[in-house]
């Protein structure tokens, strides 16, 4: 099975594995909880749209300086 986005290009896009896993629990965690079109209707996975966004810009890391 051929996963797309490629975890490879999740991980450029939020700099590490630890905080992809972060960022994609959160927003699939969201998306549960609020679904979208494509999650009710069932066509895609919560885990599997969180990437989609991520990819896509849509979902970015919020990064608070300390």
């Amino acid at each position: 099975m051929i996963f797309e986005p490629s975890v490879e290009e999740l991980t450029n896009k939020v700099g590490n594995n630890y905080e992809l896993a972060n960022l994609l629990s959160k927003r699939a965690k969201e998306i549960v909880q609020h679904p979208t079109e494509e999650y009710e209707s069932g066509s895609k996975k919560a885990i599997q749209i969180a990437a989609e966004e991520i990819a896509s810009g849509k979902v970015v890391m919020d990064r608070k300086e300390d």
